[in-house]
């Protein structure tokens, strides 16, 4: 069985396999999620007020014989990347606009809108980043984002990931962007570092850049930077300081299990750029382009962000998948 989803008058894009579906819902359940949600295989997002779905059964099957059933939608009234000016602070201008900055066009390329769907219907953003790992021989599409935005497996099956959402040159048009849907799985969960790292089920387009990591923990003052989707729409780019370390009690977002002397964020203050909603689990840069944080929230009237340290969850866990030492490029 194929199952396709178009906008009327529209080529069709890549089919869902019934195989794929149904390895979607076998990995829900093995996750532990045993409820109605774990049923659901969101299709792709399209563009438009109606949907035509076409669905291809194997020979000798009847079409009377087969059930289809649509439980839930999700309707967007406005895609914000598809407007300029939607919710755009005053702090963003062309020092913050990664087209106007030739040198970060690969931490650009490796940075996703990570659009995911809750059993409900209702849709949210965050940010990811594309992950290299020590292997030179390999591309496996590793996406490093928040643990608030993808707590569970259901939710992480729901993924469409945009790429290139940024514009063309800078002060340009929207570049054409391109679209992975199917969803991720989740590999690792901190949640005293707001960490989670998810495995795509679909490679990334051509032209993505699998980025490079760091697992130190920067030092106060510091200057680092970050690449995110703020309100959901195009790339934004911060530069700030690194100013204070942080527990997780002080952010208010730990574990079970969290450690209650520990550093498990980092404060910044930031000299230009303005962060949002759908910046979650974007990553921090030091000035070598190395990832080294992921981004939690922040103050933007107050120009600070708090990000979960990468080096903690990489040695407890992330080490598995990224490789022993290395810089991960």
């Amino acid at each position: 069985m194929l199952l396709r989803v178009a906008a009327p008058g529209q080529a069709f894009g890549p089919p869902s396999s019934g195989a794929e579906i149904e390895a979607s819902v076998r990995r829900n359940r093995d996750a532990g999620s045993e409820d109605e949600a774990a049923r659901l295989f969101w299709l792709p997002l399209v563009l438009g007020d109606t949907l035509v779905l076409q669905l291809e059964l194997p020979a000798g099957v009847e079409p009377e014989d087969a059930r289809f059933e649509l439980v839930h939608v999700s309707h967007f009234f406005r895609l914000p990347f598809l407007e300029r000016s939607a919710n755009r602070p005053a702090a963003w201008d062309k020092s913050t606009n990664p087209a106007c900055a030739e040198q970060w066009d690969a931490p650009s390329r490796a940075t996703t809108l990570l659009l995911y769907t809750h059993p409900d219907g209702s849709t949210g953003a965050c940010t990811g980043t594309l992950l290299n790992d020590t292997d030179p021989q390999t591309f496996i599409p590793y996406v490093l984002t928040a643990h608030h935005c993808f707590p569970d497996q259901v939710v992480a099956a729901s993924i469409e990931s945009l790429w290139f959402v940024r514009s063309e040159t800078c002060g340009g048009d929207l570049a054409s962007y391109a679209t992975v849907s199917c969803g991720a799985d989740v590999l690792y969960h901190a949640k005293s570092t707001d960490t989670a790292l998810l495995r795509l089920r679909h490679p990334p387009p051509a032209g993505a850049v699998f980025i490079g990591w760091q697992p130190t923990l920067p030092a106060k003052g510091t200057e680092v930077f970050g690449v995110h989707h703020p309100a959901a729409g195009r790339q934004q780019r911060t530069r700030a300081v690194v100013s204070e370390y942080m527990n997780c009690e002080e952010v208010d977002y730990c574990g079970d299990d969290y450690d209650p002397d520990a550093v498990h964020f980092v404060c910044v203050d930031r000299g230009d750029g303005g962060t949002a909603p759908g910046s979650s689990g974007s990553g921090l840069y030091n000035s070598a382009q190395r990832l080294i944080g992921t981004h939690l929230g922040g103050s933007d009237a107050d120009g600070f962000d708090y990000y979960g340290r990468f080096d903690q969850p990489y040695r407890d866990g992330l080490v598995r998948w990224l490789g022993v030492g290395g810089l991960g490029d």
